[in-house]
């Protein structure tokens, strides 16, 4: 439904990188991790004999050090510690609770409604910062996203048959998280990882982050993907090949 209005490009970018993607022949620390590491090395030898091309591993981290616009910038971690909860709290509660609030005391008496605990704690963060803390986290996602264009992930030029200079596949570990156990109670999302990448970069991310405004060269590699077997289209049931749920 989106081709309209996605570009494809006729090749793969020219480079392959990868991040917390386990080393051949490292040793793992139990056999949940083995198992994991196996899959993610048999899937990686695949996709770097599809693409011809050899994987080599990114540290974005180290690159920033090296590179960041002001010495003075403090690791990454540091310095978005903080930039998603006071988004997403400061422009949630503007463009989304004020007015609903306002709108619901309109017609109950000027009563609030029941607000699940998730948003509720994150919004009581950000109504606990001054309203300048906005555009310091919009500051430093923009130092984050130019940082990213410009030394990790740059565009393709208009010489190129592909968009994206580069195809960077991530990996976040073991994380086996079971139904039947509880939870602690909800914090602001605090801190950075992999996986809020593509939202400070605004690159597109199925797993597999190319440049910015690169999407239909994400699509047209999992469709290369599915036609080789390197991948599969899941099916419902107990696995990702289907099956009896209950059994």
């Amino acid at each position: 439904m989106y081709r309209d209005a996605i570009t494809f490009f006729p090749q793969f970018p020219p480079k392959l990188q990868t991040i917390n993607f386990p080393v051949p022949g490292s040793t793992a620390s139990d056999s949940t991790e083995a198992e994991a590491n196996a899959i993610l090395l048999a899937f990686l030898a695949k996709i770097e004999s599809f693409l011809g091309l050899r994987a080599s591993p990114l540290n974005y981290t180290a690159q920033w050090d090296q590179s960041k616009p002001e010495p003075t910038l403090p690791p990454l971690s540091v310095l978005l510690n903080r930039t998603y909860p006071t988004l997403i709290s400061k422009e949630q509660t503007k463009n989304v609770r004020d007015p609903f609030f306002a709108d619901y005391a309109a017609v109950h008496d000027n009563r609030i409604p029941f607000v699940d605990p998730v948003p509720r704690v994150r919004w009581a963060f950000g109504d606990s910062l001054p309203a300048s803390e906005l555009d310091v986290a919009v500051n430093n996602k923009t130092l984050f996203k130019d940082f990213w264009e410009s030394y990790v992930l740059p565009a393709g030029n208009n010489e190129t048959a592909y968009c994206s200079d580069s195809l960077i596949l991530y990996s976040s570990g073991v994380n086996i998280l079971y139904r039947d156990t509880y939870l602690k109670p909800p914090t602001p999302p605090f801190g950075f990882d992999d996986s809020q990448i593509s939202i400070f970069a605004e690159v597109p991310d199925f797993v597999v982050p190319p440049a910015r405004g690169c999407d239909g060269l994400i699509f047209s590699l999992v469709e290369a993907l599915v036609k080789a077997g390197i991948v599969t289209v899941p099916l419902a049931g107990g696995t990702i090949a289907g099956g009896e749920i209950l059994g």
